[in-house]
């Protein structure tokens, strides 16, 4: 079974036109990492982000490094990311795009900004 990204229209209107541009060129990446189901949560995952407004850096990184996530530890975990408390979201996905081998993450009271 294809998926494809049209389908999802409903998801992507408030994505900007750079955000779309990379995820497009993440898709093949995404279908490859992801089942239906894992599609879905990747997509609401990226509206979510994109909703809180707060630029476009948090919603790029969880397109590009998502699927790698879903890789290397299970699609469910990003559902979960995807549903969880947006702090530790953004903690995990700007640290994966910054350096996925290094970075531990530590629970914190602070504020996300």
């Amino acid at each position: 079974m294809s998926v494809h990204l049209d389908d999802y229209q409903e998801l992507l209107e408030g994505l900007s036109p750079e955000e779309r541009e990379r995820l497009d060129a993440n898709w093949p990446a995404a279908t490859r990492a992801f089942s239906p189901r894992g599609i879905d949560n990747y997509l609401k995952g990226a509206a979510a982000l994109k909703g809180l407004g707060r630029g476009p850096a948090m919603v790029l990184a969880w397109i590009e490094q998502a699927p790698q996530v879903s890789t290397e530890v299970g699609e469910d975990v990003v559902g979960e990311l995807a549903r969880g408390p947006v702090p530790p979201v953004g903690l995990l996905v700007q640290s994966l795009a910054h350096d996925p081998v290094d970075v531990a993450l530590e629970p914190s009271n602070q504020p996300f900004e």
